[in-house]
């Protein structure tokens, strides 16, 4: 009985991530839009613009539950990867460019 209880909260766990994952993939997509309203979108470059797109795209799939692999945790990598926020050490979200 123990041991089915740690192999229900292991397949939990897993729903969980899985959830937060398409959760904060909804929360960059809509910050996105935001963004595209605002005048300083209009200072990208094209280039710029085309890797955005290419980076909304993977966060529509993983919003929408399109697996990117059959790795639970695909989801997770590839929202982090095009998450242009981060968490200051007080925990808000600051947009930043990274270092080329």
């Amino acid at each position: 009985m123990i041991l089915d209880s740690f192999d229900s909260a292991e397949e939990d766990f897993r729903r969980r991530q899985v959830i937060e994952a398409r959760n904060e993939a909804a929360t960059i997509l809509a910050a996105l839009d935001k963004g595209k309203k605002s005048p300083a979108w209009g200072h990208l470059t094209t280039d710029e613009k085309k890797k955005i797109a290419k980076m909304e795209k993977a966060l529509v799939a993983v919003k929408y539950g399109r697996r990117l692999s059959g790795d639970p945790q695909s989801h997770r990598r590839a929202e982090s990867r095009h998450n242009p926020t981060r968490r200051t050490d007080d925990g808000q979200r600051s947009l930043y460019r990274a270092e080329r």
